[in-house]
Parts: C-alpha cells; structure tokens; sequence
C-alpha cells in the first residue's frame, strides 16, 4: 500500500536525501580548505590585525594566565546566532542537530591555525547575512536596491580612480545587471522567452566528457609533446605522464562530476539551458586553441 502511495504521489524513498544535498556539497569544499590552510606555509609569521601570526592559533585572549583562542569562540557564536534565525519554528530535534555541529566545529578547529579559523568564520558570517535576507520581506526587492546602489556607487568611483577605471565601470554594469533588466521587462512585457523541448541528459554528459578530455588529456600532451626537455628533470625524475594524468583528474571532476550535479539540482528550463551552454563552451574552447592559442611559447612544468 505505500508503495503504490509512493507511486500516485511520484515520490521515491531517495527523495529524502534531497535535503542533505547542500551539506554534502561544502563538505569537499571544507576538507579542501581544511587541508590547504592547515599546511599553508606562507601563514607563518604573517601578521593581520590583532592576530599576530596567522598560522597559529590566535591567543587574543588571557585570562589568569591562561592563554585563550578568541576567534574560534567568535565562530562559533556567529554560528549559533545564524542557526537560530535559520531554524525559528523548527523542531526541537533539527535544532539539537545543528547546534551540535557548531560545538562540534568549536572543539575541531580550537587549536587550528586562526588563518584556517578565520576563513571559517567570514563562512559563517555570510550564512548569518543570508539567513537574515531570507527572513526579511521581500527579499528580491532589497536585494535589487542593495545591487544596485553598488553599483552605482562602484561608477561613481570608476570616475575619480584612473587605474581601475574598466574594473569598476564593468562591475557597477555587472551590479546594476538587475534594475536594468526589470526596467526592460516592465517596457516590453509583451515579450516571453520560451524554453521548449525536453532535456537530453546524454547529449550533456557528452558535451561535459569532449570538455573533460579536451582540456584536461589533449591540451596537456600536446604541450608537453612540443617541449618535453620542459618537464624532465635529470636530477629527479618524475614522468611527463603523471602532469596529463593530474590535468585529467581534475578536469573530469570539474566538468563531469560537478557540472553533473548542478545539472541534477536544476529544472527542466535550466536543463536544457545547461545542455546549450556546455556546448557553446566547447566551440569556444575549439576555436580559441586552434586560432588564438598556437602562439604563447613554452608552458613550464611548475606552471
């Protein structure tokens, strides 16, 4: 019987992991930061603000001699306050679960170096922004009036700074982005952009793997085949097939894997609007190897 419920309504058992999709995404994203920050040697002795070295841990604080790290404190309390706006008419249950993560992080990241913590905190500073954005009313329209004075104020600048004139003139274009397309969409509100058709998921995954192998197996060879004394070191060796072996690596995980799972997230219109763009960019990849990439000299192994 509910089985068939199941059936009728179009849901499946899996659906429930749906809601953990978020969190499994920042976890590669945490444990790559984790790992690079954790053994950033250019951290050590670097001083900013009040941290005196970044790739210790903080020691702001000293209380009866006792030496106490502020900044995963502060971490942690800017967690709790964004969690608690997040989950207002939550269950009691779901609140137990976050709140336990964010002692989790306490006591995980204490002894941390404060480079690592501090990255952690301006995370979590931003979740606290967005989850106040999401509370307020009408989210759209702040967020309009936000972007827009950025921009605006962003050309105002571009006007007085010389040097980075064309950055600020492009970002407060960039800002301004959506007051310039709801003002033409309430002059012309006759005209529709219309997706149709039905998403081809092969014809994606096909345009994602031309782009995997492109970039990350023919492009690579075809370099280190046109200077291989480049890339062999006598001394030490190391095989020129190991750097197309890590390219590809790489490439398959950022064209195939991730631009798979936003594809899964997205609907149907957004579907079909990936399988456009995955393919555009392959043409542009093309012509730009073949007619405006032939003449840059000799890429360096340690490049």
């Amino acid at each position: 019987m509910l089985q068939t419920y199941n059936r009728q309504n179009n849901y499946k058992p899996t659906d429930v992991f749906k809601g953990s999709v978020s969190l499994l995404l920042e976890i590669p994203f945490f444990m790559a930061a984790y790992q690079f920050l954790s053994h950033l040697q250019t951290l050590n002795g670097v001083k900013f603000g009040p941290i005196s070295d970044l790739g210790k841990p903080d020691g702001l604080l000293i209380v009866f001699g006792v030496t106490i790290n502020l900044l995963p404190i502060l971490m942690t309390f800017i967690n709790v306050i964004a969690s608690a706006i997040y989950l207002k008419g939550f269950p009691l249950k779901t609140k137990i679960q976050l709140y336990g993560i964010a002692t989790f992080f306490l006591l995980f990241l204490y002894t941390s170096p404060s480079g690592l913590v501090f990255y952690w905190t301006l995370n979590n500073v931003f979740s606290l922004v967005k989850n106040i954005f999401y509370k307020i009313r009408n989210p759209k329209k702040v967020l309009g009036i936000l972007t827009s004075t950025i921009g605006g104020v962003c050309i105002i600048l571009s006007v007085f700074f010389t040097k980075p004139r064309i950055l600020l003139l492009l970002l407060g274009i960039c800002f301004l982005l959506p007051l310039i397309l709801s003002f033409v969409k309430k002059r012309l509100p006759n005209i529709k952009f219309e997706i149709k058709g039905k998403p081809n998921t092969k014809l994606f995954l096909l345009g994602c793997a031309f782009l995997a192998i492109f970039t990350g197996l023919f492009i690579p060879s075809t370099y280190i085949s046109a200077a291989p004394q480049e890339y062999i070191d006598v001394t030490f060796f190391y095989n020129p097939l190991n750097y197309i072996l890590s390219s590809l690596c790489m490439a398959i995980g950022f064209f195939l894997v991730w631009f798979s799972v936003f594809y899964w997230l997205a609907n149907q219109k957004w579907k079909i609007i990936f399988e456009k763009l995955v393919w555009i960019i392959s043409g542009c990849a093309v012509i730009n190897y073949m007619f405006f990439g032939t003449k840059l000299g000799v890429i360096s192994s340690a490049l």
